[in-house]
């Protein structure tokens, strides 16, 4: 089962975390998110930081709030994505659509300068690291995911054999057609469906 962390700060992006963890449910994957951490005796940095190293694909959701900042240090947030840049792991991006002023994420946008201008200068380095997307309503990023997320694993299945020389792919039902003679008394034995 295809293990993804789930990277956001919370109080803002309450509802598009729900969405975006009961979307991943659905798609057969296991989501790691704070949500599922539980009662631990690790601290909260190492709590966050240590699922990402067994988890084969980051997704990022970033709004309008730095997050927590540990001693005045770097916010778990962007900890938890330099932990996964050290670690190898793909990302997945999403930032919010700057137009987009509802709800939770505006309620919650960050009045602190100091934390203003942390998040800006990791937002750059996050459109300079990483292809993104971005995002408006919980339903709209749910469905960005799930489609991120489909397109990252398609990309790294397999391709399929080629079939074996003489063979003839009909173009009606994918059916492949081997041993075939033509013209008069012609054979055709149908075999297995190929997928294209």
């Amino acid at each position: 089962m295809l293990s993804i962390y789930l990277s956001s700060t919370s109080r803002d992006l309450e509802q598009h975390r729900d969405a975006v963890i009961k979307a991943l449910l659905t798609a057969d994957t296991l989501p790691k998110a704070m949500e599922f951490f539980g009662a631990q005796s690790a601290d909260p940095v190492a709590a966050s930081l240590a699922p990402i190293e067994t988890c084969d694909l980051f997704i990022g959701i970033y709004a309008n709030r730095y997050g927590h900042r540990p001693a005045g240090a770097q916010s778990i947030t962007e900890m938890e994505y330099d932990h996964a840049v050290q670690q190898g792991r793909e990302r997945l991006i999403f930032i919010v659509d700057p137009t987009y002023r509802e709800g939770l994420i505006e309620q919650h946008r960050e009045t602190d300068f100091d934390a203003i201008t942390a998040l800006a200068l990791f937002k750059n380095r996050l459109n300079a690291e990483s292809t993104r997307a971005t995002f408006t309503t919980p339903d709209n990023l749910a469905s960005q995911v799930l489609a991120a997320v489909l397109r990252w694993y398609q990309a790294r299945q397999p391709e399929p054999p080629p079939p074996s020389p003489g063979t003839i792919i009909s173009g009606n039902d994918n059916r492949i057609i081997s041993n075939s003679t033509f013209g008069d008394n012609a054979t055709i034995n149908l075999g297995d469906t190929y997928n294209k």
